[in-house]
């Protein structure tokens, strides 16, 4: 009698349970969120690094999946942001590329770390600036209005305590205005209108020396060196030896009530795709996994992460185990 009723009872557990699956994997269905039909992204100027990345992975997103990406220029990453959150009647976008710590990163999540940032420091020959602080007094490009660009510069001019005459310019300004002196431009380093620059024998990149002390007050900076010739060999090197600066990250962003399934599409796309071999300064998966924040998105989190999720499933399975264990 004992005996038949034992066996009554996990015949009826093993009913619930099944029954629960079944419920979950019905509920799951009907309930889960699908793609989108058309997603926007949040670039910065044309002709700029994150307005190329993000052309890139436009493309990958429309030959992988039924959807159409528009891409929206705009002046960088405080822009970037208000698109973001819907601020300042900006119009809203579903992704954005930031530069990491030029913006407050409440009510944002990072997707993905995906490439080094340089500062480069850019003077123009024949003006006595031979080091950083010769640019006190100066008329400098920053950046434009609302670009990351402009926060690390900022960052540089308080740092050395400067005074210049600061102008919300882009630094290919350089090219065609005589009267600025020198830019300040945080960028990374397959930028062609960065290269465009730095090659023209009327301009020199200056080193930051202070590199090692700037990371330390500043959280999202860490030093870094330009190699000789990373912009040009031939006919000179530029740089000509090998110079300090500091780097922070480029990174794809969204905000709170993003589709996750286009999180885990666009995660998809960055890191196993062709997506490297076209721009080889993306960051592998693991390098990114490595500098990944506090603020990184939950599926984010389980994609850089799957271990968490294992040992999460071996918890539940002990607890049913359990369970069961006390009521047979």
């Amino acid at each position: 009698m004992a005996l038949k009723k034992k066996l009554t009872v996990r015949k009826v557990i093993t009913f619930v349970m099944l029954s629960v699956l079944l419920v979950s994997l019905v509920t799951w269905y009907f309930t889960r969120e699908t793609l989108p039909g058309r997603v926007r992204i949040a670039t910065g100027p044309t002709g700029g690094l994150y307005h190329d990345f993000t052309l890139r992975i436009k493309k990958l997103l429309e030959d992988r999946f039924s959807l159409e990406v528009e891409l929206v220029s705009t002046s960088g990453s405080n822009s970037n942001r208000q698109r973001l959150l819907g601020e300042a009647g900006a119009e809203l976008v579903d992704l954005a590329v930031v530069q990491d710590g030029a913006v407050s990163m409440k009510d944002l999540f990072v997707v993905a770390p995906i490439y080094k940032e340089l500062v480069h420091v850019i003077v123009r020959k024949g003006r006595g600036m031979d080091s950083i602080p010769d640019i006190d007094g100066k008329r400098v490009a920053v950046g434009l209005e609302g670009s990351g660009m402009q926060v690390s510069a900022d960052n540089i001019l308080n740092h050395y305590q400067l005074k210049v005459e600061r102008r919300s310019v882009s630094f290919r300004d350089l090219l065609t205005d005589e009267t600025l002196d020198a830019a300040i431009v945080t960028s990374g380093v397959f930028s062609a209108d960065l290269r465009e620059v730095l090659i023209d024998e009327r301009f020199v990149l200056l080193p930051v020396e202070d590199a090692v002390a700037f990371e330390v007050k500043h959280f999202f900076f860490k030093s870094a060196t330009i190699p000789v010739g990373l912009y040009s060999e031939k006919p000179y090197s530029t740089p000509s030896e090998e110079l300090k600066t500091i780097s922070t990250t480029a990174s794809v962003v969204v905000g709170q009530d993003v589709n996750e399934q286009l999180i885990e599409a666009v995660l998809g796309t960055i890191y196993e795709s062709e997506l490297r071999q076209e721009f080889p300064l993306l960051m592998d998966r693991d390098e990114a996994a490595e500098l990944s924040t506090l603020r990184l998105h939950p599926v984010s989190r389980k994609y850089f992460f799957p271990q968490d999720d294992i040992g999460e499933i071996a918890t539940l399975l002990e607890s049913i185990s359990a369970a069961k264990e006390l009521l047979l």
